[in-house]
């Protein structure tokens, strides 16, 4: 199965990226929609309902749905799906340059597998979403003096956005013989 690295052993690199998901899935469509996995993480926020595979399972998901994407999960994109929003890749050197307290406590509050790896977004929310991802993209765009900072701190706070989001829809459920 492949596997794919974000700028590797590339310290130049600000080691993120911000993306348009249709463009981004139409170039690279016959890689992208076989399992595979990734050395950082990704979060795809579907704007169109759809699917999308991670596990091996069909995530089903509707419109406004942020897929979150552990380091070396495997996943793949659905060809028949839109695939119309944003796509975020991050490596771990990413967010633990600024802290890596912050790179555990998102690691265990984001991307820890437990419960559905996916958020469905209401319309506050994710309007929200939109308009820390344009911002990011015209800073990314740009990359006037200080952006890289800006964009840390831009998307360390759409973390903290998504970790609010997820603690808000998050259920477990307790089996009767462990209450």
């Amino acid at each position: 199965m492949q596997k794919y690295d974000l700028h590797r052993n590339d310290f130049s690199k600000l080691h993120f990226e911000l993306k348009q998901l249709a463009p981004y899935f139409q170039l690279n469509k016959e890689k992208a929609s076989k399992p595979h996995r990734h050395s950082f993480f990704q979060i795809l926020w579907f704007k169109n309902s759809g699917n999308h595979y991670i596990d091996y399972k069909v995530i089903k998901h509707s419109a406004n749905t942020l897929i979150l994407i552990n380091r070396n999960q495997v996943h793949y994109f659905c060809k028949e799906s839109s695939n119309d929003g944003y796509l975020f890749h991050f490596n771990d050197s990413f967010i633990a340059n600024l802290s890596l307290e912050l790179l555990s406590r998102f690691t265990i509050s984001i991307f820890n597998e437990i419960g559905d790896a996916y958020i469905s977004l209401n319309q506050t929310d994710s309007k929200l979403i939109e308009n820390v991802s344009d911002a990011l993209l015209e800073e990314l765009k740009e990359e006037k003096e200080n952006y890289s900072q800006i964009v840390t701190h831009q998307f360390i706070s759409l973390l903290y956005q998504i970790e609010r989001i997820k603690k808000n829809t998050i259920s477990f459920k307790v089996d009767s013989d462990f209450s």
